[in-house]
């Protein structure tokens, strides 16, 4: 990552806390808030539909929810007054709109690849007489290493 782009992300995370600082919001009284909304959200929600959304962010009145697909975000937002409604009932007074955005589920953490398929002892030979034809060390070793890896 270039230095610039390291440096312009510190700088917003920095912008980030100070607006939270100077709107009289401390980040632990920040995260505090958000774990309250969650529980109610929990609370306010069918089990089914909080399996497939949670709150991220409020702000201004402003709820942002994610959604695991577009049939769960429409859901929402077929039913966002009555859950407005619900959330206010629940302690969350200043919310009047839930704003709700698509993430699925297997973008929100990082998928770890299944593990491939070892090559058969054939393509394991080819590797081995191809990497005796090299003349690069570097690329020979790396080649050997490679079609023993899978022995």
């Amino acid at each position: 990552m270039p230095p610039t782009t390291k440096t312009k992300s510190f700088q917003s995370v920095a912008a980030l806390l100070e607006t939270h600082q100077t709107a009289g919001i401390s980040l632990p009284s920040l995260i505090k808030q958000l774990k309250k909304i969650h529980n109610v959200w929990l609370t306010v929600v069918s089990a089914e539909l909080a399996k497939h959304s949670r709150p991220t962010f409020y702000a201004h009145g402003r709820l942002t929810v994610c959604a695991d697909s577009a049939v769960w975000a429409n859901s929402i937002r077929h039913n966002q007054s009555s859950l407005v409604r619900r959330l206010r009932q629940h302690g969350l007074s200043k919310v009047e709109i839930i704003q709700i955005h698509v993430l699925p589920a297997d973008q929100q953490r990082r998928r770890i690849p299944p593990p491939r398929k070892p090559p058969s002892s054939g393509t394991q030979r080819i590797i081995q007489n191809t990497a005796a034809g090299i003349q690069d060390q570097e690329l020979r070793t790396a080649l050997i290493k490679l079609s023993r890896k899978f022995r």
